[in-house]
């Protein structure tokens, strides 16, 4: 227990020192690795992985946040096509994503539908309409990250949508839904010819 003691007095003696030359940036860093250590701590004094899992999503999900607030800023990023195909790409992830929601909550709205999978409007297409729209519009925060960073971190960014993509189609999102679909409605003939005829995730593609 010394060395890792004497290790974090000097991180902290490091970070106090820093914090004299640029108090507004280190208020970044003070609070991102008290956070961190805490995560660490806890995960370290318990054993149920779904938490350790949880932190895991939780780290990579801010690295764009972390790194573009530990760019460079003497000299800023212009804002340049990437940026913008950024934000309208994620436009059209989250119009996908309400629009999904909506014509969901409209097709159970309806008594006649109730009991009854959805398979009208984005859903006729995509079996998961919803999740396409969260998952582009991850990625296309991730343009105007790489801009505004620089050599290897910008290829780090990506991990955050990567991850969070394959979170949502691999381990909690789609495989759940599947199982919940399967298991109300896998004995209707019309349910087995849902899933022939509709992809999962991308139109016509998977």
């Amino acid at each position: 227990m010394a060395a890792p003691s004497q290790n974090a007095f000097r991180l902290v003696l490091k970070i106090m020192d820093s914090y004299k030359e640029n108090p507004l940036k280190n208020l970044f860093y003070i609070d991102f690795g008290i956070q961190g250590l805490m995560w660490i701590h806890s995960a370290w004094n318990r054993t149920e992985k779904f938490y350790d899992l949880t932190g895991v999503w939780v780290i990579v999900t801010l690295l764009p946040s972390i790194m573009v607030n530990l760019a460079d800023t003497t000299h800023p990023a212009r804002i340049n096509n990437l940026d913008y195909a950024g934000w309208c790409l994620w436009l059209v992830g989250f119009a996908l994503e309400a629009t999904a929601d909506f014509q969901k909550s409209q097709f159970r709205k309806n008594p006649a539908n109730q009991g009854k999978f959805v398979n009208t409007g984005l859903w006729s297409i995509s079996r998961h309409p919803n999740y396409l729209g969260e998952i582009i519009m991850w990625f296309a925060l991730y343009l105007p990250a790489f801009n505004a960073t620089n050599g290897w971190t910008r290829w780090l960014l990506v991990l955050c949508p990567a991850f969070d993509a394959f979170l949502l189609t691999s381990v909690s999102g789609i495989p759940l839904l599947e199982k919940h679909g399967m298991k109300k409605w896998g004995s209707e003939p019309g349910y087995q010819q849902y899933l022939k005829a509709t992809s999962v995730l991308i139109p016509y593609l998977w």
